[in-house]
């Protein structure tokens, strides 16, 4: 049986937790003087988001908890993900989340978490009936949309897709999806229904096909020392051993019904 999202999210929840709870043994470092860094996110909702004004989400959540026992400045602000990958990788000082951890951007950050996961998907329109069973059927469709340097992007043109649209802002692929203008579109399947439910088209959409399975993590600038990130990563094994974690994510299973 295909497992929902709200299955997978629980599994990843459970694996992490075990996971990480090993490695509480590692002492916390004493902190010598503050690092302050720029922290960077971006509209990928449930995730990371504004609602109302104010950035919001479950990975915003946890971050913010992060800063909070570290007693760094609440000072998370929303671009473009193309444009905070571009800083991130010119400059030093920066956090960008929540971001896909890959063998392609493995040595460009350093990196905290997991955070949570990030379950890539091909959408299409409700009844279109393509014929997607494997990556080689999707490679055939005639265009498939993506958000530009987003995983999803860099993942399809690491295996050799050549038919890809894509886009500054995802919530475009929406559209384009219902109106035809694109077949298929990756992207992360929590993140599509969401953005889907904001513009009123979730009942356009159905998920037809999982391109990949990763997780996503607190990206650091690669020059960022590694007793700042061990200190980091030391935060977030105590919100797994303190069930700050299982809450945060507790709260958005609820909300989900």
């Amino acid at each position: 049986m295909e497992k929902t999202p709200t299955i997978r999210f629980k599994h990843f929840l459970v694996v992490t937790t075990i996971l990480l709870i090993t490695f509480l043994s590692s002492p916390v470092q004493t902190a010598r003087k503050q690092q302050i860094f720029r922290i960077i996110t971006e509209e990928f909702p449930p995730y990371n988001y504004t609602k109302n004004g104010k950035i919001t989400g479950i990975s915003t959540e946890i971050v913010r908890t992060i800063l909070k026992r570290l007693s760094h400045p609440d000072n998370i602000e929303i671009m473009s993900w193309s444009r905070g990958y571009d800083l991130i990788n010119k400059n030093d000082n920066i956090i960008l989340f929540s971001t896909t951890r890959s063998p392609q951007r493995e040595d460009l950050f350093k990196w905290v978490g997991p955070l949570v996961p990030n379950n890539v998907v091909f959408f299409a329109r409700k009844g279109s009936g393509l014929p997607v069973n494997s990556l080689d059927d999707a490679k055939n469709i005639k265009k498939i949309g993506v958000y530009k340097d987003d995983f999803g992007e860099q993942l399809l043109k690491e295996k050799g897709f050549t038919n890809l649209d894509s886009v500054i802002d995802n919530k475009d692929n929406v559209q384009k999806l219902v109106d035809g203008k694109i077949d298929l579109w990756a992207i992360n399947e929590l993140t599509g229904m969401h953005l889907a439910q904001q513009v009123g088209l979730a009942d356009k959409i159905e998920s037809v096909f999982l391109v990949n399975e990763a997780q996503m993590y607190i990206a650091f600038s690669k020059n960022t020392p590694n007793n700042v990130i061990k200190k980091w990563q030391n935060v977030l094994y105590r919100m797994h051993s303190d069930g700050s974690y299982a809450r945060i994510f507790g709260k958005w299973l609820d909300s989900r019904g």
